[in-house]
């Protein structure tokens, strides 16, 4: 599990999305990634991660 995490936080910090980051990592779903994450690391750093992808989001969205 903990390998599937690592290379799914190595996508987010890199720059790919929370989906594209859930499918590289073998998770199913984006839900079930940030599960993994709220589970696993503190708060604060889930935040950072998901805070880039979500700005991301916003930014192709416009």
């Amino acid at each position: 599990m903990r390998l599937r995490l690592n290379t799914a936080i190595a996508r987010l910090r890199s720059g790919d999305g929370t989906d594209r980051a859930a499918r590289a990592a073998g998770y199913a779903t984006r839900s079930g990634l940030v599960k993994a994450l709220r589970r696993e690391l503190p708060a604060e750093q889930v935040d950072l991660l998901l805070a880039s992808d979500e700005a991301g989001q916003r930014r192709a969205t416009s």
